[in-house]
């Protein structure tokens, strides 16, 4: 990925690491705003290109910075004129990573979840047309509640603007890869979603 080109799922930014950028900090839960080095890590970009994308925002009055402790911890400005359009650009653009690791946080017998198809291919820069839907495969064992899992993925789609297509599998199966469908998938593009399963607490 050329991360000077324009973002290919949002082209009207001048970059895909000003799109990654945007997206992780207007994206980040309301009460969890992120600092610069989780940026880096979250966006698989050097810490100096986000230093530099993050004091652009900055400059511009989109985005409000402060320092705890050796951190500087950024959040949108949420009283720029700007705020609720370009938020809700980056949702239908960026948000399925955010969107979709949400609905499966959490969750019982869920080891892992992969979005794959067109619009990785166009996170990951490779050209083509806009994705109009968003395909998740799903890592699973026998605790999992696939019916609401679904149910719950496919309603993230009303937030996206996209349909979301998910497939869930077992996890023995993901790691076999031993049919057709499997191989084709992982030789693919694929955007891994930060996902934590539930455990009881006594």
């Amino acid at each position: 990925m050329d991360r000077s080109t324009p973002s290919r799922l949002l082209p009207i930014l001048r970059s895909e690491a000003l799109g990654r950028v945007l997206a992780a900090v207007f994206l980040a839960p309301e009460d969890e705003p992120v600092h610069i080095r989780a940026i880096a890590d979250r966006t698989n970009l050097p810490y100096a290109t986000v230093h530099r994308e993050v004091s652009r925002l900055l400059e511009a009055g989109l985005a409000e910075a402060t320092d705890v402790g050796r951190a500087r911890v950024v959040r949108p400005n949420r009283t720029s004129p700007y705020f609720d359009d370009l938020r809700s650009l980056l949702l239908k653009s960026y948000g399925p990573t955010s969107v979709l690791s949400e609905a499966l946080h959490g969750r019982a017998g869920v080891h892992g979840a992969y979005v794959y198809g067109s619009w990785a291919s166009r996170y990951l820069g490779e050209p083509g047309p806009d994705p109009q839907d968003v395909d998740v495969v799903v890592l699973v064992d026998d605790h999992a509640d696939r019916d609401a899992i679904e149910d719950d993925l496919v309603a993230a789609g009303a937030r996206l603007g996209r349909q979301v297509n998910p497939v869930l599998m077992d996890e023995a199966d993901w790691n076999r890869g031993d049919t057709a469908f499997l191989r084709t998938l992982q030789s693919r593009p694929l955007i891994e979603l930060p996902t934590a399963e539930a455990t009881d607490v006594d």
